[in-house]
Formats: structure tokens, C-alpha cells, sequence
């Protein structure tokens, strides 16, 4: 029979040196007194489908792949599925988790652990704001996940985008009536002048490797979901993806700023 005999988490980015994930994941593990081993791989995007099937064949217990990896379109092709397409149709969901579940399928399947946690903070904050929150949903610039996938349903029927390129023009109406505003990289000419026009219960969700004007937006009393927390808030998804129980965000983001602080 093919496959280890131990229970094993990869985790595959490129480059994958300097990337926190295999410590967080050995502190939550411990913490949860699991003998789990996390083993990261450097793969180039060309190789990612031939490693996820050797990972498959290998036994692994569950893949996490570093995000510069799910926007190549190798993760498109990749052999594992989705238990949300059990269809013969290519699969063009950008996964960044794979685990196992037999009652749905023998091998891995794929799982957009990212888009399904800020879909969950879009229910909650829309839930806390009284559902009195717009559903108008505005795109800045260019946004690498599937916003029909990231946006709960009664929000994906209206989304409007904005400065995707340079010499676009800016709409003053999209941003001012939004209700969540996906903020994306290369947001070309947004100033914060344009910011103001937006709504103070608004959510942002940012998407970016690292927004100057971030730290403005949450001084300014506006809801952000930041780079880490999506890091974060992603890799708790995929833990109770693999092992059936959520960790606790504290003991990953002690983990990670005790890895960064070396």
C-alpha cells in the first residue's frame, strides 16, 4: 500500500524560506498535543500539480500552498478536486488547502480555505451591523480571488469595479454607497480624499501585501481586515479542515511574530 505511516502536513511555497507556516502550525499542533509533522517543499509553479499528486499518493493528511502559488494557474489544473465539483468540468477554483475525506472521496480534495474565512467576516460584520449595512460591493483594483466565491450571496449581485488600471476614471457614487470594499493590489491614483467618500460602517477587506494608507483607514474607525488577519484567519480554516477542530489564532499569531522577530 502506497502512502506514510505517520500524519503529515506539507507545506509547498516558492520561495518557501522565511515563511512562518511550519512554525505556527508545529506550535498549534503541540498545543493541541497532536504527533502531527509539517514538512515545507520549495515547488516552482510549473511542478505544483505533478507535487500535489505525489503528495496524494504519499499519504499526506492535508497541503497548504503559500498564496504566490494560488494565483498561478497551475493550481487550476491540479488533479485533487473540490467536494464542491464533483463533476467531470475542469475545476477552476484556486485552491490553498488540500484534506482528506473519504466519505466524500479517496485522495485529496481542494478547498479555498482564504475566500470561505473572509466570507464568513462579510456574514459577521453585515450580522452585527443589524443587516442595515449596504450590499453594494466595490472592487479596487486588481483582486486575485473569486469575488463570486468570497462574497456571501445576497452581496454578489451588485459589485461595481474601480482602478484597475492607470487612466481609469474614478466614481465617487461606487465607493460612497459601498457597503464592503475588496481593496486589491496596483489600487492605481486612490488617495485618501477618495477614502473619505466612503461609508464609516464599511468593511474593508485588504488584499495587498501591505497598504500605506491602512493604518489611516483603522484610525478612522472603518472596519479592516488586514493582511495578517487573513493569513491567519486562513490557516485556522484549514487546521479544522485536517484535524476537525479550530486552534486558537493566538498561539499562530504568537508563533509567527516570534519566528519574524528572529
Amino acid at each position: 500500500m502506497d502512502g506514510t505511516t505517520e500524519s503529515i502536513i506539507a507545506v509547498i511555497g516558492h520561495p518557501i524560506a522565511g515563511n512562518p507556516t511550519q512554525f505556527a502550525l508545529e506550535r498549534v499542533f503541540d498545543s493541541l498535543h497532536l504527533d502531527w509533522r509539517v514538512l515545507s517543499f520549495d515547488v516552482k509553479p510549473e511542478n505544483l500539480a505533478t507535487a500535489l499528486l505525489g503528495l496524494e499518493v504519499l499519504g499526506v493528511q492535508g497541503v497548504l500552498l503559500d498564496t504566490a502559488l494560488t494565483k498561478h494557474t497551475a493550481t487550476q489544473h491540479a488533479a485533487p478536486v473540490s467536494d464542491e465539483n464533483t463533476s467531470d468540468e475542469p475545476n477552476l477554483v484556486k485552491f490553498d488547502c488540500f484534506y482528506r475525506n473519504e466519505k466524500i472521496r479517496v485522495g485529496l480534495i481542494g478547498y479555498d480555505a482564504q475566500s470561505d474565512w473572509i466570507r464568513r467576516q462579510i456574514e459577521t460584520h453585515y450580522r452585527s451591523a443589524n443587516e442595515s449595512l449596504s450590499r453594494s460591493v466595490c472592487v479596487i483594483g486588481q483582486f486575485h480571488l473569486d469575488e463570486q466565491r468570497v462574497l456571501p450571496k445576497e452581496f454578489s449581485e451588485s459589485v461595481a469595479f474601480l482602478l484597475r488600471e492607470d487612466g481609469e476614471k474614478f466614481e465617487e457614487d461606487v465607493i460612497r454607497d459601498a457597503g464592503i470594499i475588496l481593496l486589491g493590489e496596483h489600487n492605481a491614483a486612490l488617495e485618501w480624499d477618495d477614502w473619505l467618500l466612503s461609508n464609516s460602517s464599511v468593511l474593508v477587506v485588504d488584499m495587498t501585501d501591505g497598504y500605506p494608507l491602512l493604518p489611516k483607514l483603522v484610525e478612522s474607525g472603518r472596519t479592516v481586515i488586514t493582511c495578517d488577519q487573513r493569513q491567519v484567519g486562513a490557516l485556522c480554516h484549514c487546521i479544522e479542515q485536517w484535524i476537525g477542530e479550530t486552534p486558537s489564532p493566538e498561539i499562530i499569531i504568537d508563533a509567527i511574530e516570534e519566528y519574524m522577530a528572529v
